[in-house]
């Protein structure tokens, strides 16, 4: 385990190992969850030396990485802007609608088909 430990911290701090790769039930891979920055580039392989100083690469297979937005640096989403592209996306508006005939729409809901002409759009 650590040899494992020592493996996971060249990517983050290493958190948790789940219980296969703790009690070495499951030999073709390891799972370990690791704090990582996400502003970095990940990872995908990494140089690693065995206990007898030989050196390999070791692939990193990660189950899940976050959205993160190199636009504006937030996680959680990426920004709709193609590379080269900069332009803000567009922001969406409210804008004021005078009341229909002088009163408002819910005191029209006695003629439904008077409101659909009035706003265009059917009753729902």
């Amino acid at each position: 385990m650590d040899y494992l430990s020592r493996i996971s911290s060249g990517l983050g701090e290493p958190l948790y190992a789940d219980e296969c790769t703790m009690k070495v039930d499951r030999i073709s891979y390891a799972r370990v969850l690791i704090e990582m920055d996400v502003a970095r580039e990940l990872p995908k392989k990494l140089k690693v030396e065995d206990p007898n100083g030989r050196m390999f690469e070791q692939a990193v297979q990660y189950e899940w990485v976050p959205k993160y937005c190199t636009k504006c640096m937030q996680v959680g989403h990426k920004c709709h802007v193609k590379e080269g592209d900069r332009t803000a996306p567009l922001k969406i508006v409210s804008m004021w609608q005078p009341k229909v005939d002088g009163g408002s729409v819910e005191e029209k809901q006695g003629d439904k088909d008077q409101v659909e002409r009035q706003l265009n759009v059917p009753w729902k």
